[in-house]
């Protein structure tokens, strides 16, 4: 399948016209789904749902389109986004890492931990499969983490048109508006 590519450079310091930009933007990209042309509508009346931008690696982001991973995860040392920052309903753009936002999904479930070393295993044994990390080394990479957000997420969908946004720092985690 050929995808056309739209340029979308947007700033993320929560501007109300950015917001609206990008909307406008989903809104083009999505018309023909119907769960996401009502809930655009919905982003348009309710500043409360939040848009945020994650950063995905392989193979985890094409797990995410064929359903097999259900939860993402973010751990950090600090208390950084999304970390107490996101709320269930919320809209999360799918972004390739180094390249451009190729689809989205919408936050269902959410789980935020302080952890300590008991808490850190029982996430590991609730979760590395929903995750898609049985076998792999993420869990000895996070292990130094203070706090952890787990959030269930669905109603994926692709782009019809990738978007890209203009983003030159390195977080993983970016509220949009």
């Amino acid at each position: 399948m050929t995808r056309s590519t739209n340029q979308l450079f947007i700033s993320y310091h929560h501007e109300l016209s950015q917001r609206g930009k990008l909307i406008t933007v989903l809104h083009n990209n999505l018309h023909s789904n119907n769960f996401w042309s009502t809930r655009i509508e919905q982003l348009t009346q309710d500043q409360s749902i939040k848009i945020h931008l994650g950063i995905f690696v392989e193979p985890f982001l094409q797990y995410i389109f064929e359903g097999r991973k259900t939860v993402e995860s973010r751990f950090s040392i600090n208390k950084t986004a999304p970390y107490d920052k996101v709320n269930v309903g919320d809209v999360l753009l799918l972004k390739r890492s180094g390249g451009p936002i190729i689809g989205l999904c919408q936050i269902s479930q959410i789980w935020s931990y302080q952890l300590t070393p008991s808490l850190f295993k029982q996430i590991q044994r609730t979760f590395s499969s929903a995750l898609c990390v049985e076998g792999s080394d993420f869990w000895q990479r996070k292990k130094e983490s203070q706090y952890a957000t787990l959030m269930a997420i669905d109603e994926i969908a692709c782009l019809d048109s990738y978007l890209y946004i203009d983003k030159r720092d390195r977080r993983g985690w970016v509220i949009l508006g």
